[in-house]
């Protein structure tokens, strides 16, 4: 049996089938190492994973992870399977060849990931071999939840919002600014903390404010991440992620400007996992 796991570092799907056929479906708390002790994901193992299998029976895992772009990071990852899944044959990857499998398949492409982070790569329809750096919450993630988050927290803060919309965004949140401050340079998980107003941005799609931060979102992600790759308008483009999926055609739009479209567009990529591995076990 083969255990496939897709972790974000918000929420993970975990899937177990038995040749082509679905055996246990389930969701965790997300994990990343950057953001969290091993602990945190053992944890979450054993509360909401054991009670489904039995780990005896399971004889391979994939696990594509958020954080897992280096050697050390898997490593991580490979140790907390290992106390439980003793006898499984693990593959710990970075969640970028989760996305290109889920996308493309064994086709080439571009997969774009747009959830609270963002990233991309070019894939070759076996393995990333490009891939631009996101850099992260602070310098990066365009296109991402957080990024929309930060555009509109810094609008606000600047004094640039619509005044209609800033009576919306008071009533809604109430923040001081030194609660903001707080959040982003004392408190755990700021990148969470951004994210959240992506759902303000949804809540007020119409308002043309809104919807302008929503459009500089992902053409920032198109001009910082997509236009980068030397063949972005030859090879399909395909998006994954809660926020490329609910703000669609946003996204689809500025693809348009930028002269490409977006093949695929699925908000998780357990599905195309479970179908990759049902074809490539």
């Amino acid at each position: 049996m083969i255990l496939i796991v897709d972790a974000g570092s918000t929420k993970a799907d975990w899937c177990l089938i038995d040749g082509k056929k679905i055996i246990m479906e389930t969701a965790t708390k997300g994990f990343n190492p950057y953001y969290y002790e091993s602990s945190y994901l053992e944890d979450e193992i054993k509360k909401c994973v054991l009670p489904l299998l039995s780990s005896a029976n399971v004889e391979k895992i994939y696990y594509y992870g958020s954080g897992c772009s280096t050697e050390n990071k898997c490593i991580i990852i490979e140790n907390v399977l290992r106390v439980f899944f003793k006898n499984a044959e693990i593959f710990v990857a970075h969640d970028l060849l989760g996305a290109a499998r889920a996308l493309c398949g064994n086709y080439e492409g571009i997969a774009c990931i747009l959830g609270t982070g963002s990233n991309s790569c070019y894939y070759d329809g076996e393995k990333v071999v490009e891939n631009v750096p996101s850099v992260g919450y602070m310098f990066g993630d365009h296109g991402s939840g957080t990024y929309l988050g930060k555009l509109l927290l810094r609008a606000y803060l600047l004094n640039e919002m619509p005044e209609n919309i800033i009576k919306i965004f008071e009533k809604e949140y109430n923040y001081s600014l030194e609660e903001i401050l707080d959040h982003l340079y004392n408190k755990p998980n700021p990148n969470k903390f951004l994210s959240q107003f992506s759902y303000f941005c949804n809540q007020n799609i119409g308002d043309d404010f809104i919807n302008n931060l929503i459009r500089i979102n992902f053409n920032d992600f198109f001009k910082y991440q997509v236009s980068r790759y030397s063949k972005y308008k030859e090879v399909q483009i395909c998006s994954l992620g809660s926020v490329g999926y609910f703000f669609r055609d946003f996204l689809d739009g500025v693809a348009e400007e930028w002269g490409v479209n977006i093949k695929k567009n699925i908000k998780t990529p357990i599905e195309g996992l479970i179908e990759y591995h049902k074809n490539n076990f």
